[in-house]
Formats: structure tokens, C-alpha cells, sequence
């Protein structure tokens, strides 16, 4: 909403056909006025770049949590195949793994 628009709205018509009068503190109430929507549609903005980081963020961590579970999957994997064909490595691998966690 444009200063033009809204001086073109102040052009109010009285009852009889006569001119409303604005008279200085109307206008200060309506420059207040356009500073608050002036404010609000920088507000809006600031809201909507938070919403496309937020969407931004919401994608990432779901791509993220695909990919932990994708090498969760493939450490399954790997450890099924180590423990099928190499038994023993599987164990001393197994060992070395808990004494990391010691």
C-alpha cells in the first residue's frame, strides 16, 4: 500500500457531500501508521527468509539422517559379510572395538 493510495483514501466524503478536513495530528497518526506497515512488511520479510531457512534445515537434517542410515546399513552389512567368510578377524575385530570403548 502506497503513500498515493493511502492519501487517496483520506479523501473521505462526509454525509452532506462535504470535504473531510485532516488536520496535523491525523497526519501524524497516519505517517505512525505507515512506519508500523512499513515495519510489518519488513517483519514479514524477515519471516519468511526464517521460514526458507527453517524449510532449508528441515531438508538437510532429513538428508542427513538418510545418510546415517544408509551407513548404518552398510556397516550391517559389512559386519554380516566379515563374520561369514572371516570368523576369527570378526572376533579380534570385535575385541579391538571393545577395548576402544574401555
Amino acid at each position: 500500500m502506497g503513500i498515493e493510495s493511502v492519501i487517496k483514501e483520506m479523501e473521505v466524503r462526509t454525509q452532506r457531500g462535504g470535504r473531510l478536513s485532516v488536520s496535523f495530528p491525523q497526519w501524524l497518526v497516519l505517517l505512525l501508521v505507515l512506519l508500523v506497515v512499513g515495519g510489518i512488511g519488513t517483519n514479514t520479510l524477515a519471516i519468511r527468509t526464517l521460514q526458507q531457512l527453517y524449510t532449508n534445515h528441515t531438508d538437510t537434517l532429513d538428508q542427513l539422517t538418510g545418510a546415517i542410515r544408509m551407513l548404518q546399513q552398510d556397516s550391517m552389512r559389512t559386519r554380516t559379510i566379515l563374520e561369514m567368510k572371516f570368523p576369527r578377524t570378526a572376533r579380534q575385530v570385535e575385541d579391538a572395538l571393545e577395548g576402544e570403548e574401555r
